[in-house]
């Protein structure tokens, strides 16, 4: 990622929304993610299981989350709740862990433990979780055929609103809405599955239904308006939104919205939202459809090489990262997951098969070669997509609705392992070191740049335009890939052994004027057609970087540093000007006329000998 020019991290950019009200509702413009489904009802205290005792349901899981970003990132691994709903009607919450392998959907025969705390500052109040001490599997999860792209609707979604114990009804009106989901929310995944997805609303009840349950507990709420509510029957491809009040009316502590895991796109399921936008609701039918998060992965000075963590959320492109306003286009590997990405759009790429070049159509536009799709030897996914202002992307052409600066470009994602956590990863085009992730924010891959990728497949950005980009992809078949200009300066040098020492970062480009650079243990290698590859470091390295590097007036190094001047000092040319040093003067920069008559009066070895200040 390149740095932004405000030393911001991710969080509290995103936080500076909460008081952006007119970009997008102040609380909801914050509200990010969000998930969980309301699960059936708890079972009553005389009857709660001991431990030891064994439980027989199906597995349900949800997500939830908080509305302010820095909690719903800290609080990413322990949002995931889970139920065995007993075929009574009760259900016991389970620690999520202990059914880590066990498939959404599911009937399991679970061996019940003691209560397991949830941890501090998780979304909302649930009923304690029971340790898992054995779980095995009855029958698998029933799978769902999507309903036919010739139907009319295929996802039938009933609208109600509820108002918990201790919150007041507020102005949203159930037609509001209804027509929010059978407007811009069915257009948008009508638009992205190219009309294979086709939603319809109703309303389930004009009225409010007041419950007796907190929302705070979430199977206690869905089970009491399960049991209020008569005008609608679960089934596949048929969905329950409950709207409950909006945050600036209380319960914060409540999750912002929960939505329940679906097996698959026609499931159906049940989804609860506090606000009406439609990044939300679309954000929380995704995970009705079997959809986790869209996640991005900072790692250090390189894509995926350790050490990394994973920003939740943190895909500001897709509707399943951050609901922050605007909706991108549905990104290739939730796409993919979905059967929503016809063969015809993508290229197919593996480590045992030649690379090649091909020119990606922006995702936005809905035709052409969109995607390339990468698998290494050990089967893990990549996707190359190319986003520019065009079709559901238009708004990366508008300062105004881009207000999170998002750019476009190519974009690179490595699947996830699943809906139990991220189901797409973006990955750091330019990656930072570890010390400079607060400030880093972009993550295209920038034409003259290029990754690795699962250590076998290199893709490398030609070239971008408005209508399309044209990427390469070298695999082992393909046979070694040439060494870059700094990589074989640096072996010309020694390599290791060199004065510079090993790299310590990824190379990167797409800086300034298309140039590359990479860090190494004694001094950093930057290159440019203009200039070639030059070595800086040391002190003159010190002061060039202070001066803005690439960036500042000085540009580029042109030829390496010269040692052994007068007085033991050194010097390095650059674009604009030169950089001398010496024990007595320390590192300065001279250019313009100044320096054209310095050296005019012989540089150092003339009367004025080295510089001594700017």
């Amino acid at each position: 990622m390149h740095l932004a020019s405000r030393p911001r991290s991710l969080a509290a950019r995103f936080l500076a929304a909460r008081f952006l009200a007119a970009r997008f509702l102040a609380a909801v413009a914050l509200a990010a993610v969000l998930v969980p489904l309301l699960g059936p009802g708890p079972a009553a205290a005389d009857d709660e299981p001991a431990v030891g005792d064994t439980v027989v349901g199906e597995l349900v899981q949800a997500w939830a989350e908080h509305a302010d970003a820095d909690e719903a990132a800290a609080h990413a691994d322990d949002a995931l709740l889970s139920w065995v709903s007993v075929e009574d009607g009760s259900s016991v919450r389970v620690d999520s862990e202990g059914v880590a392998d066990v498939p959404v959907g599911a009937t399991v025969e679970v061996t019940l433990g003691a209560e397991v705390p949830d941890e501090p500052g998780a979304a909302g109040s649930q009923e304690p979780a029971r340790e898992v001490l054995e779980a095995d599997v009855v029958a698998p999860a029933e799978t769902v055929p999507p309903a036919p792209a010739s139907a009319p609707y295929t996802n039938e979604v009933t609208v109600v609103r509820v108002v918990p114990s201790g919150l007041s009804p507020d102005g949203t009106t159930v037609q509001q809405l209804v027509d929010q989901v059978n407007g811009p929310v069915a257009d948008f995944w009508e638009t992205q599955s190219d009309g294979v997805v086709r939603i319809h609303a109703t309303a389930g009840r004009e009225e409010w239904i007041t419950s007796t349950a907190v929302c705070d507990t979430s199977s206690a709420l869905w089970n009491d308006v399960d049991r209020q509510l008569t005008e609608w029957t679960p089934g596949p491809g048929r969905h329950l939104l409950l709207y409950v009040p909006g945050y600036d009316l209380g319960m914060p502590d409540c999750a912002f919205g929960l939505a329940q895991v679906g097996t698959s796109r026609g499931a159906g399921g049940s989804l609860y939202v506090r606000a009406v936008e439609t990044p939300v609701i679309a954000h929380e039918l995704g995970h009705n459809f079997g959809l986790g998060h869209s996640s991005a992965l900072q790692c250090d000075a390189s894509p995926e090489t350790a050490p990394c963590e994973t920003d939740s959320y943190a895909d500001f492109y897709d509707v399943m990262g951050y609901s922050w306003g605007e909706l991108g286009s549905l990104n290739a590997p939730q796409a993919a997951r979905l059967g929503l990405l016809p063969p015809s759009a993508q290229v197919s790429v593996s480590s045992s098969t030649p690379g090649g070049t091909w020119t990606l159509a922006p995702l936005g536009g809905r035709s052409g070669t969109r995607v390339l799709a990468l698998t290494t030897a050990e089967g893990a996914r990549y996707w190359v997509e190319y986003r520019a202002a065009v079709g559901q992307d238009d708004w990366l052409g508008d300062v105004d609705r881009n207000w999170v600066d998002v750019e476009p470009g190519v974009l690179v994602h490595r699947t996830g392992p699943g809906p139990r956590s991220d189901t797409s990863l973006l990955l750091d085009g330019t990656p930072s070191p570890v010390a400079r992730w607060d400030a880093d924010f972009q993550t295209v891959l920038p034409a003259g740049g290029f990754v690795t990728l699962g250590g076998s497949l290199t893709v490398s950005v030609v070239s971008t335009s408005g209508t399309g980009a044209t990427v390469s992809v070298m695999t082992p078949a393909d046979g070694p890939m040439a060494d870059s200009p700094i990589t074989a300066l640096w072996n010309s040098l020694g390599g290791n052994g060199s004065w510079l020492g090993a790299p310590v970062t990824a190379e990167v480009c797409g800086l300034r004027d298309g140039g590359c650079r990479r860090g190494f243990a004694s001094g950093s290698v930057y290159w440019t057609t203009a200039t070639g590859a030059q070595p800086v470091n040391g002190a003159l390295l010190s002061r060039w970087s202070q001066l803005g590097a690439e960036n500042g007036y000085l540009g580029y190094p042109v030829r390496a540093a010269v040692c052994g001047l007068r007085d033991g000092g050194c010097g390095q040319v650059f674009q604009g000007g030169a950089v001398y040093w010496s024990a007595a003067s320390g590192a300065q920069a001279v250019n313009g006329a100044i320096r054209s008559r310095h050296a005019s009066l012989g540089y150092e070895n003339g009367f004025l000998g080295y510089p001594v200040g700017a």
